[in-house]
């Protein structure tokens, strides 16, 4: 898909919905990982990180609290914990509402902004600490320090952040690859990492 010129805000939202979904169909190149995509909702399926977790949902308001306890029954057997978040486009309004009422427990200090930036006219770069160079990853290499920054960054234990080096290994690292993911290093250690995603006619961070 080509990129988005001067979108609307509305195609603004849609393309970032995209991107987000796409990013986690990327993981289903993983077993027992899968992405449900239905006429009226869509969910990625899985028992481990990066967690189940159902998409969007554009129900209608008669059929809404029915079609909410049937996706919950369907992925009952197959995890333990989901989350439902509800992104702008989530129908039917008071989503948020009625899966509270269908036992959902509402987390506002999980809720994360999205935020936009045209990238024709992006600010200048800021400045780096000295010694810090930037790469690419280009190999299992510096995947593997990929991760390790990524499990410093976010105090995350080995079980949890194993599934997204093998995702992401699982994808390769082709120059032209949607998912391009980085690794910082300052005075040779791995100390930051970042993850780019183009899908949905945006680039997604």
């Amino acid at each position: 898909m080509p990129p988005l010129s001067d979108p609307t805000e509305t195609a603004l939202v849609a393309a970032s919905e995209a991107n987000y979904t796409a990013y986690f169909a990327g993981f289903t190149v993983l077993p027992r990982m899968q992405l449900w995509h239905e006429a009226d909702y869509t969910a990625f399926v899985a028992d481990s990180a990066p967690g189940s977790t159902v998409l969007a949902a554009r129900f209608t308001a008669a059929t809404a609290d029915a079609q909410i306890r049937a996706v919950l029954a369907r992925l009952a057997p197959l995890v333990r914990h989901t989350w439902w978040q509800v992104l702008p486009s989530a129908q039917p309004a008071d989503l948020g509402e009625r899966l509270s009422a269908a036992g959902l427990t509402s987390l506002p200090h999980e809720s994360r902004p999205v935020m936009t930036l045209a990238l024709a006219a992006q600010p200048a770069a800021p400045p780096v600490s000295p010694g810090l160079t930037i790469h690419r990853v280009s190999d299992a290499a510096q995947m593997a320090d990929w991760t390790t920054a990524s499990a410093l960054g976010f105090a995350s234990n080995t079980a949890n952040i194993q599934p997204y080096h093998d995702a992401y290994s699982a994808q390769g690292f082709a120059e032209d690859a949607p998912c391009q993911h980085y690794i910082g290093y300052l005075a040779g250690a791995p100390v930051t990492s970042a993850t780019l995603l183009l899908a949905g006619g945006v680039a997604g961070i």
